[in-house]
């Protein structure tokens, strides 16, 4: 098996960014074919193509190859300086693809000369948040060292851009997710990912949110908030018996269809392996052949270090 987080990501999202904003009952999807993005193209080049990933997968890729060129080491102000090529349009992976408000105004700050440990959005703690961390920090669970080093790793990465309760626990689960799926078998798998998730968020200080996160009843919801995000995310990727069957339901739940699979496809990506993303879909996402290289630059550098 070829675990294949960002291959993972970026299929997933490809998928579902058609059906971005419809909520459930209006999405006729065969559950197999890539279509046309419904994004207006001011959202970025190319972003309608069949096949063609969004920030969602720029971002994570962004942060795969910092890990690479860092082998296997998370360092914020190299990380910072990624993200702000991007924001400029000088990325490996091009011009943004659609960003988020928050991490605009985080980017533009460091555009402007703010230090990177300043230029996050202060976000209030009394009102959800969005998933610009928590769509991106799920390749953080391969870098270098323990389950430690892959939580820090996830929190300093969300105050680059929000900094706010769920926004941090929802990357440390997510990293947490994909660090497990590395780590453990098949057997019990369920049971293991969650117990890691909640382990991993308590011993962060993060209980409430662990608590609350692996609560499986009436977890998998279509809010597009953070923690709503990540909690349905884990369950369904927990719970799947393929990646493609957790794809599909993923993006069936309608609204942020392209940032909920691209969620769950990083951890079913590293749980199925290349083996287990179909085909069909494998060949006609943009950038495909490159995607797999760095994942197996990513791969080899979490099995070099473990």
């Amino acid at each position: 098996m070829t675990p294949s987080p960002l291959l993972g990501c970026a299929v997933a999202d490809a998928l579902g960014k058609p059906f971005e904003t419809k909520p459930a009952s209006e999405i006729i999807w065969d559950g197999r074919s890539m279509q046309r993005g419904s994004q207006p193209e001011s959202y970025g080049p190319r972003v309608q193509d069949p096949g063609v990933s969004t920030d969602d997968t720029q971002m994570s890729r962004i942060l795969g190859r910092t890990l690479v060129q860092m082998k296997g080491r998370y360092v914020p102000d190299f990380v910072a300086g990624k993200y702000l090529e991007w924001h400029q349009g000088k990325s490996f992976v091009g011009k943004p693809r659609g960003m988020g408000g928050t991490i605009l105004k985080a980017l533009t700050r460091l555009d402007k000369g703010v230090p990177f440990f300043s230029a996050g959005e202060v976000l209030p703690a009394d009102k959800p948040c969005g998933c610009g961390t928590t769509m991106r920090a799920g390749v953080l669970g391969t870098m270098r060292g323990g389950i430690d080093s892959v939580a820090l790793a996830a929190e300093e990465d969300a105050v680059l851009t929000h900094k706010h309760l769920d926004a941090v626990a929802g990357s440390i689960a997510m990293a947490a997710a994909v660090w497990n799926c590395l780590e453990e078998s098949e057997e019990n798998f369920t049971e293991d990912l969650l117990k890691t998730v909640r382990w991993v968020l308590g011993t962060r200080g993060y209980s409430e949110f662990g608590g609350r996160v692996t609560d499986m009843s009436s977890v998998i919801s279509s809010d597009g908030d953070a923690f709503s995000m990540t909690r349905s995310a884990l369950v369904i990727a927990a719970t799947a018996t393929s990646y493609e069957g957790g794809v599909v339901r993923a993006i069936r739940l309608g609204n942020d269809t392209d940032t909920r699979g691209a969620m769950v496809g990083v951890i079913l990506g590293t749980r199925f392996g290349l083996e287990g993303i179909p085909p069909e879909w494998i060949g006609i996402l943009d950038e495909a052949k490159d995607i797999m290289e760095e994942d197996r630059e990513l791969v080899d550098l979490a099995r070099d270090g473990r």
